[in-house]
C-alpha cells in the first residue's frame, strides 16, 4: 500500500513495522545520514548485482546480524 508514497513516508512504515528496508533508492541514504533512525538499509546500486547475488547476500547479512546489530546501520551490497 506504499506504492507511489514518499521516501518519509516509507522510512516511518518501515521503523513502525521494524523491517529492513532493501532499496536501489539512493535517497535513503541521505535520510539515514540526516539522522533518521531505522530499523536498517541495504542499499544495493542499480544494476550492480544480480538478483540472486542480492539474495544471497541478504541471506548471509540474516544469518550473521541481529535486530539489534541492525538498527541505524546501513549495508552496502
Amino acid at each position: 500500500g506504499l506504492l507511489g508514497a514518499n521516501d518519509r513516508e516509507q522510512l516511518a512504515f518501515i521503523r513502525a513495522e521494524g523491517r529492513v528496508m532493501v532499496t536501489h533508492d539512493h535517497d535513503f541514504l541521505a535520510l539515514a545520514a540526516e539522522g533518521s533512525a531505522h530499523p536498517g538499509i541495504c542499499y544495493c546500486r542499480q544494476q550492480s548485482r544480480s538478483v540472486r547475488q542480492i539474495i544471497e547476500i541478504l541471506s548471509l547479512l540474516y544469518e550473521c546480524l541481529t535486530a539489534e546489530e541492525m538498527r541505524n546501520r546501513i549495508e552496502f551490497l
